[in-house]
């Protein structure tokens, strides 16, 4: 079988159950041959990696070069700076960090650990995520409750 041949039929959609997949690992936090243990359709779903003989879900090889890419091409910005840039950009005056609380991004928070700091994503409908001088911080909030229209 020639290489190019090889190269269609290792990406074809037609993967069984026992053979050999390229994935990203968590365990070995690399890309290494898994074998495929179970599948839906045409997609692994949950495979074993020859490398530390972790069974996990399937997660593409491609997939994890794009996350490396995005984070890589992130400038490298220290956890202060990146607290004095959330800093001018925040709104109002701090307030007591409490989980039964709700926050919106820009909002500042006085935490009696990590000091002041600057919500800059809600990861979810339950967790904020806050930049404080020493880096950044998920912390659990009440779920954020919708005006009357």
């Amino acid at each position: 079988m020639s290489p190019k041949a090889a190269k269609k039929s290792s990406s074809s959609r037609s993967i069984e159950v026992g053979a050999e997949v390229e994935a990203k690992c968590g365990k070995c936090k690399d890309v290494t041959t898994h074998i495929v243990l179970a599948k839906i359709g045409w997609k692994p779903t949950r495979v074993e990696c020859k490398a530390c003989n972790a069974a996990h879900e399937f997660r593409s090889p491609t997939a994890a070069k794009r996350k490396t890419a995005s984070k890589a091409a992130a400038p490298n910005v220290s956890p202060e700076e990146a607290w004095q840039a959330a800093m001018k950009k925040a709104s109002g005056s701090a307030r007591k960090y409490d989980r039964e609380d709700s926050y919106a991004v820009g909002s500042l928070i006085q935490h009696s650990k990590f000091g002041e700091g600057v919500v800059t994503e809600l990861s979810s409908t339950t967790v904020c995520e806050v930049t404080f001088e020493e880096g950044m911080k998920k912390l659990l909030m009440a779920t954020r409750r919708t005006s009357p229209a």
